[in-house]
């Protein structure tokens, strides 16, 4: 996958990703640290988080207990020995909004095709904030110009950087999980992929290596229940299908294959229960496109760290 990777928070744009990075999400935290050398999983760990502690959202500040938080993090981070105190991080997905454009022109100045997409995403989200940080990439596809960009707000953003900072470390990278998932797989394929967490999920379809639509969506309930479980599929499966019928009437396109990476802790076989037999799609999971020796819980938690750090550093 041709690598997209929105950088909220990049303070020296030519230096290399770092070499550690950490995943905030509502139900856990998740780090990895790779080798300089070799560039091979050095350290990792997947620690859970009691509900409340991290609360995902667009509007206010994610951190409500940031005691809980920092007392978990140290403990982990102990086993790092990081001497780079650089770090990468990505953050729950409901904390950022994506948006993807068509257009048939965009002017050669960075700064008026930040004016053209700020007024785009206004035109979805009226009340946006005004504190907001963006980052976009284009790329040309069916002689239009494609446009996918990030904001998040500054407010949020820097709840997170504080944060680390407390902990002795600098934040360079604000990255996207869903977005460093796709880096696992194959760019030449049409492909959809559906990350799935208790709060939520997103759908990214990519057709030839390019991230042409994203879809994000809530759960009205993060309870793990055997009905609720019902429920999220059953939303999701529609979305997949919606998307399915979208891109063949709009692209003309059929997508190769469905990528699913469930984001639990908990057992997650139920979920291939519900979309048995329910797509025409064949279903894969994301650790079948990672090759470390890790369990594969770990490859599944670990997923969009490993999207992230490993693809980027072995491109550097």
């Amino acid at each position: 996958m041709i690598p997209f990777f929105i950088r909220l928070k990049q303070y020296f744009l030519e230096q290399a990703i770092p070499h550690a990075s950490f995943y905030i999400s509502s139900r856990y935290i998740s780090g990895i640290q790779i080798s300089e050398t070799d560039r091979e999983i050095k350290n990792h760990f997947i620690c859970p988080l009691e509900e409340g502690v991290i609360q995902p959202s667009f509007h206010k500040k994610n951190i409500r207990n940031r005691e809980i938080l920092k007392e978990r993090i140290s403990k982990e981070l102990e086993k790092f020995h990081l001497s780079d105190k650089k770090i990468a991080v990505l953050l729950p997905e409901m904390s950022q909004k994506i948006h993807v454009f068509s257009f048939e022109e965009l002017p050669p100045s960075k700064a008026e095709k930040e004016k053209i997409i700020l007024f785009r995403i206004r035109k979805q989200q009226p009340l946006l904030p005004e504190d907001i940080r963006m980052s976009f990439d284009e790329f040309s596809l069916n002689s239009f110009k494609r446009v996918i960009a990030g904001i998040a707000r500054s407010a949020v953003v820097q709840d997170y950087e504080d944060f680390f900072n407390s902990l002795g470390l600098k934040v360079r990278v604000v990255d996207i999980p869903s977005l460093c998932l796709c880096n696992l797989l194959d760019r030449n394929k049409n492909l959809m992929l559906v990350n799935i967490n208790d709060d939520s999920f997103s759908l990214v379809a990519a057709m030839q290596g390019e991230i042409i639509l994203y879809r994000q969506k809530p759960f009205a309930l993060a309870i793990r229940t055997q009905e609720m479980l019902k429920q999220k599929m059953e939303s999701i499966i529609q979305e997949i299908e919606n998307t399915i019928h979208f891109m063949e009437d709009k692209e003309k396109k059929q997508f190769d294959s469905l990528w699913i990476r469930p984001g639990f802790l908990e057992d997650d076989e139920e979920i291939y229960s519900h979309l048995e037999g329910r797509l025409e799609l064949p279903v894969q999971t994301i650790d079948a496109s990672i090759g470390f020796k890790l369990s594969e819980k770990e490859k599944k938690i670990l997923s969009p760290l490993i999207g992230q750090l490993i693809w980027h550093n072995k491109t550097d």
